[in-house]
């Protein structure tokens, strides 16, 4: 049965030294690699969908000498503005530079997002720079929807010239707009002041310290209960080898006895009570917030703590199971053995 040591034992596992250097926290590891997947699938939209206007654009006929002509059987107020494009003027010049450079900043996020994705972890950089990403992605809408306004007919029609670029502009406008929301939602921490942080730390650091004492003062507590059962039973044997007494009455139960006493002695209600407490706290803080790493640095601290006293509850659980089971089955034989003289 545990001693003294075992309290010294568990003083020397109490956290003594500062909390380790603060660790930038990790987003949501589900949520964030979800926005990974999304910005790289529209980036390959956006890059595939931009190629195919591009080839379009360099499939215009070029304008021949003297040929003012475009060939439609429709008058020019009902044609899209592309349709009157000739290769070489200076709307498809325009059209065509404007499209390169949208494409080049494309490949560039492109570049720097699959950089990015070797990463195991998802980091709060990350985040921000895919938050980067979509604003950069968002600025090229205007560009987009200049483009895809020469593929549409007066009138708004829809056409299959343009509903790819639309399609892409819309896919952008959404998806940033998503990750946005998500973001700030994320990001709640954003609004508490130094101050506020500070409180709410040093609130999580008393409730741990509450959690300490209570592991202590149980340990203390169950010290006090075996010292004094010590001294009982040195006087129990003094008698019992007077008396010549080998066997005491009512052994097991007083040993159950004992052992529940014990247990009630330890505090693991309360112990219980006090980490899942402050669990559920950290469960709560948001991914990317500042509280979360202080909290579950202060509560790494006192792991070892808890570790030495889960093996004290450990020890008086299997004890009181180990000795239901050998009252269980003295019963059980006695139970046989008088059945049979019954039945005799």
């Amino acid at each position: 049965m545990p001693r003294m040591c075992f309290y010294s034992t568990l003083s020397t596992c109490l956290p003594k030294h500062p909390l380790p250097e603060h660790v930038p926290a990790l987003p949501d590891q589900k949520d964030a690699e979800h926005w990974v997947c999304a910005l790289d699938d529209l980036l390959i939209t956006a890059w595939e969908t931009l190629q195919q206007v591009h080839i379009l654009l360099y499939c215009c006929p070029e304008k021949c000498a003297g040929d003012t002509v475009y060939p439609s059987v429709l008058p020019s107020q009902h044609l899209a503005g592309i349709a009157l494009v000739c290769k070489g003027d200076g709307t498809w010049t325009e059209t065509m530079d404007k499209l390169q450079i949208i494409i080049n900043k494309i490949e560039e996020v492109t570049k720097e997002a699959r950089t990015e994705n070797k990463a195991e972890l998802v980091s709060l950089g990350k985040v921000k720079r895919i938050n980067t990403a979509f604003q950069q992605l968002s600025s090229l809408v205007p560009s987009l929807s200049e483009v895809a306004a020469l593929f549409s007919a007066p009138g708004g029609a829809l056409n299959s010239l343009n509903s790819s670029l639309n399609y892409l502009i819309q896919q952008i406008t959404n998806t940033a707009n998503a990750y946005s929301a998500w973001l700030n939602k994320e990001r709640s921490w954003d609004e508490f002041s130094e101050e506020t942080i500070q409180d709410s730390i040093r609130t999580f650091r008393t409730k741990l310290n509450d959690v300490i004492t209570t592991i202590l003062l149980g340990v203390q507590n169950l010290v006090k209960l075996i010292g004094n059962e010590a001294m009982e039973e040195g006087e129990e044997e003094r008698e019992e080898e007077d008396e010549g007494i080998d066997l005491k009455d009512g052994h097991l139960t007083e040993l159950q006895a004992k052992l529940e006493k014990a247990v009630a002695n330890i505090g693991m209600e309360k112990v219980i009570a006090g980490v899942q407490s402050l669990l559920i706290e950290v469960k709560t803080t948001p991914a990317m917030s500042q509280l979360l790493n202080p909290k579950c640095d202060l509560l790494s601290l006192c792991i070892p703590a808890l570790d030495q006293y889960t093996k004290l509850a450990q020890y008086y659980v299997t004890e009181m199971a180990a000795t239901h089971r050998a009252t269980a089955k003295l019963l059980s034989v006695l139970l046989g053995v008088f059945t049979e003289l019954t039945l005799k």
